[in-house]
């Protein structure tokens, strides 16, 4: 989102890859000196926003490692805290959070079922506002935004809906296929003719 539009901008989102090598940004932010860390629960995603709202072009940077609970899709899951490094800006709409959320999810690949884990870095650009537009802003609720929701949509939407060792720079696996006739006590395969009817073969109908 723009934060002079005034309208919400889709989350643009960077897979860094199989699991563990990215290392996590911080965004730098000079002249501001407030910056607030913790390890904490779903609670923290409350935010008193009073000052910003007092002050034009205001500015805080947020940032928050924390768990959340029942965050997945599919036979996907985010066990591991996410990570938040955002800024809220205050503009004439409301407030706009911008940043990123770090995830690290884990679950199997949809063709050989084996155990894959990758992170997921998804950026947003969201506007809060006191007459939210349904899809689009999120609800400024009197001094107080509420970044539940907006992480939940950001970081399930860029979930893989059908993941695969391809998908992840892995060696493409193949699924277990049972061939026929690969008993080497069938011969050709073929099923065994009925004496009965073998003189009949012999004709030339």
């Amino acid at each position: 989102m723009d934060a002079d539009g005034g309208t919400s901008a889709r989350h643009a989102a960077r897979r860094v890859g199989p699991a563990s090598d990215a290392p996590s940004r911080s965004m730098q932010h000079p002249g501001s000196t407030e910056r607030s860390r913790s390890t904490t629960t779903m609670s923290a995603l409350r935010i008193d926003v009073a000052d910003l709202l007092a002050r034009s072009r205001s500015r805080r940077p947020v940032q928050l490692t924390m768990a959340v609970d029942d965050l997945g899709v599919g036979g996907l899951r985010i066990d591991a805290p996410l990570v938040l490094d955002l800024v809220l800006d205050r503009v004439p709409q409301g407030v706009v959070v911008h940043g990123t959320i770090r995830a690290h999810w884990e679950g199997e690949c949809s063709v050989c079922l084996r155990e894959l884990a990758s992170d997921v870095e998804v950026s947003v650009s969201d506007l809060f506002e006191h007459h939210p537009v349904e899809g689009e802003t999120y609800l400024l609720e009197g001094h107080v935004i509420d970044l539940e929701q907006l992480v939940r949509d950001a970081v399930l939407l860029d979930l893989p809906l059908v993941p695969t060792c391809e998908s992840l720079g892995l060696v493409p696996c193949e699924p277990d296929v049972a061939l026929v006739d690969d008993d080497p006590d069938t011969g050709s395969g073929d099923a065994p003719v009925d004496a009965r009817w073998a003189a009949l073969s012999e004709l030339d109908l």
